[in-house]
């Protein structure tokens, strides 16, 4: 044993060392959600029969077993999801919500998919088919959430192309699926 190192080592107590606390402290922020989903359709666009089921089913599992206060609770149903709604409800929210909190959306409805403009789209109530530019396009939907302020945003898309949502289009298939 090297007792000269021995000797000039420091206990433990004689670190000055931080103090860190026991439990890092827990941000008291709010959880927002905006439920957004279309069965009626109009402007030549077929009906579905379960986007407005499932959302207010989503809805009411975090109303009833989760934090999410209906004071914080937001949804564009049917008529109510149009475009002029959508974006006036996320202008709204990012002016409310803060850095402490979080938000969680939920869409269900038509998407549709751009080859020309290697685009996804989601379709709202007063979408007209064939009309692109009433369709509202994912990178609209990802300036909303890069600009929300909120510490998490977390999204669920139930639509067809919805994985156009993060990328520009749809990887080819693969030949053979295995």
């Amino acid at each position: 044993v090297d007792t000269e190192k021995l000797q000039t080592m420091k206990t433990r107590d004689e670190i000055n060392l931080p103090q860190l606390e026991a439990t890092p402290p827990i941000l008291q922020g709010k959880n927002y959600l905006l439920t957004i989903a279309v069965d009626e359709y109009q402007n030549g666009i077929s009906k579905l029969h379960n986007a407005v089921r499932d959302a207010e089913a989503f809805q009411k599992v975090l109303l009833e077993q989760y934090q999410f206060a209906p004071e914080h609770n937001f949804s564009l149903l049917n008529s109510a999801a149009t475009r002029v709604n959508f974006d006036r409800t996320f202008v709204a929210l990012n002016q409310r919500i803060t850095e402490a909190d979080n938000l969680v959306f939920y869409f269900s409805g038509h998407g549709t998919l751009s080859k020309e403009r290697q685009q996804g789209y989601w379709l709202l109530h007063d979408s007209k088919k064939g009309d692109y530019t009433s369709y509202l396009p994912n990178f609209e939907v990802i300036n909303f959430i890069k600009n929300c302020p909120a510490r998490h945003v977390y999204g669920i898309v139930d639509a067809c192309f919805s994985g156009t949502l993060f990328r520009s289009a749809e990887p080819e298939p693969p030949s053979r699926l295995y």
